[in-house]
C-alpha cells in the first residue's frame, strides 16, 4: 500500500499522547517534549485532531469543527481542502505549551521541526517540509533557507545572542538580508512579521549566504549567464533618489 494524503497504512503509524502520528517522527517529538519538560515547561499535542488526520477525519472536521476543537477564535487559520491537509501523513503536529516562543523554536528546531504558518501558532511540521509558493509567513525549512516568499516575512535568531535577521526576496542583494541588536527594531520586526526562529551560529552563517548569493539566470539564446550585481547598486541609486525628494508638510499644502 502507498500512503497518501489522508490513507496511511496502520503499520506506519503510532501513538504519542492520545494521538496518532507517523512511526518516522516519533524519535524527534518524543525527545522535543521530553527537553521542554526538563526545562520546566509543559508538552502536550493537541487533542483531539492534532496529529494525524484520516480522510474520515478531514471531512468531519468541516461538517463538525466544534467537535474536533476548532472554534472560531480570530485570526483563525483556514482548514485544508480534504485530501490536502498538512496533517494527513501524520508528520505534521499541534502542540500546546507554556514554554517562551524563543525556548519552544530552539527546542522543536533541533529536533527538525518546522514553524512557517503565522496564523497556526500550535502547528508544527516534521522533516525538510516543502512550503507552498505561495505563502508569505514565517518559514524554516530544515534543509536549506527557502526565497520563495513574496516579500519580507523571515525573523531568524542565532541563539542566545541578540543578533536578528530580516530575511526577503530579493537575492543577491542587501535588501535580502538585514541584520540588527537593536532591541527596539527587533520588537518593530516581531510585531509586524511574527516570532523569531531560532538558528544555530552555522545554520545562520550558511543561510544567510544562501540569502545573500545572487542568482544565475540565462542572459541570452546561447545560454550565457547575465550578471545581476549591478541590482544593488540600482537600488541603493533609487533609494537615494526617494530620499532626495522634497515631501511638503501638511501646513504648507492646506488650503486656507
Amino acid at each position: 500500500m502507498v500512503d497518501t494524503n489522508g490513507n496511511v497504512a496502520p503499520e506506519h503509524l503510532t501513538t504519542y499522547q492520545g494521538v496518532q502520528v507517523s512511526v518516522a517522527i516519533l524519535p524527534d517529538l518524543r525527545a522535543c517534549g521530553d527537553e521542554v519538560r526538563q526545562r520546566g515547561y509543559t508538552f502536550a499535542i493537541i487533542l483531539p485532531d492534532g496529529g494525524y488526520r484520516s480522510l474520515a477525519t478531514q471531512v468531519d472536521m468541516h461538517i463538525h469543527p466544534a467537535a474536533h476543537n476548532l472554534l472560531p477564535s480570530p485570526p483563525a487559520p483556514k482548514l485544508a481542502p480534504v485530501g490536502a491537509s498538512r496533517h494527513g501523513f501524520g508528520r505534521a503536529v499541534d502542540i500546546a505549551s507554556n514554554a517562551p516562543w524563543s525556548v519552544l523554536s530552539e527546542i522543536a528546531v533541533k529536533h527538525h521541526f518546522t514553524h512557517w504558518v503565522s496564523n497556526d501558532m500550535p502547528h508544527w511540521e516534521w522533516g525538510n517540509v516543502l512550503i507552498p509558493a505561495d505563502v508569505s509567513s514565517t518559514a524554516i525549512n530544515n534543509a536549506a533557507a527557502t526565497r520563495r516568499k513574496q516579500n519580507m516575512t523571515s525573523l531568524y535568531n542565532i541563539a542566545n545572542t541578540p543578533t536578528v535577521a530580516l530575511a526577503g526576496d530579493s537575492p543577491g542583494t542587501p535588501a535580502n538580508w538585514l541584520e540588527t541588536t537593536s532591541p527596539a527594531l527587533i520588537k518593530s520586526w516581531e510585531d509586524s512579521h511574527g516570532p523569531l526562529n531560532i538558528l544555530s551560529a552555522d545554520t545562520y552563517a550558511s543561510w544567510k549566504k544562501a540569502y545573500l548569493t545572487p542568482l544565475t539566470i540565462v542572459g541570452n539564446a546561447a545560454g550565457a549567464p547575465a550578471d545581476l550585481t549591478h541590482v544593488s547598486s540600482d537600488l541603493d541609486a533609487i533609494a537615494a533618489s526617494v530620499a532626495a525628494i522634497h515631501v511638503p508638510t501638511k501646513a504648507t499644502i492646506e488650503l486656507s
